[in-house]
């Protein structure tokens, strides 16, 4: 039975993993930090680098005119956020739950 249920989902400058029951946000909050998982500092820094990646999505000085990324680029961002994801999967334990929100959300 899985104790940690984790959302994999990108957040504008934020982070990619959610806590979602009770247990997990106990023990890692809602905002989960990737580097507070026991996961690999390599596996870290390429989820860290994906959700710097993401927030460049939008034109921040007019947010509400949509994404700036062409349809090739943000095809290839979310086809390497789901290599990531399976990464994540592989390295946590059965213990570990993860929702991918990001599997069929190229736009």
């Amino acid at each position: 039975m899985h104790k940690y249920h984790l959302r994999f989902w990108f957040e504008h400058y934020g982070t990619c993993i959610w806590g979602v029951n009770e247990h997990t946000k106990e023990k890692y909050g809602y905002y989960i930090e990737c580097n507070d998982l026991p996961i690999s500092a390599e596996l870290v820094s390429k989820l860290k680098d994906l959700e710097l990646e993401y927030g460049t999505i939008l034109d921040w000085s007019d947010p509400g005119s949509g994404y700036v990324w062409t349809a090739e680029q943000t095809e290839c961002f979310f086809a390497r956020a789901n290599q990531a994801y399976e990464e994540l999967k592989a390295e946590l334990s059965p213990d570990f739950l993860i929702d991918n929100m990001i599997q069929d959300s190229i736009t």
